[in-house]
């Protein structure tokens, strides 16, 4: 199975782009670290696994996919695909 990394170097350059997303609509702070939902995400996009098909050792899938919705619709999304690709490796490892 592919785990992706982000190093803590990496993840202080993207998480600017998620300071203004950070909280639901009532302010309240997300249960699960954002850099752990990104990383989900891009196994997912990485993959191909359906939502459903997460292991068990990831965040819920229903909270995954509530954020990659939340940051698509935010336009989030494509400004930090942007950033990843001309900036940032991330690093996928194969266990």
């Amino acid at each position: 199975m592919a785990i992706v990394t982000i190093s803590d170097r990496k993840w202080e350059l993207l998480e600017a782009h998620f300071i203004d997303y950070y909280g639901d609509t009532q302010g309240r702070t997300p249960k699960w670290p954002l850099r752990e939902i990104l990383k989900v995400i891009v196994w997912i996009l990485h993959t191909g696994a359906q939502w459903r098909q997460l292991p068990k050792i990831f965040p819920p899938y229903q909270t995954v996919h509530y954020w990659f919705q939340k940051w698509q619709g935010l336009e989030v999304y494509s400004e930090l695909v942007r950033e990843i690709i001309l900036i940032y490796n991330l690093t996928m490892l194969y266990l």
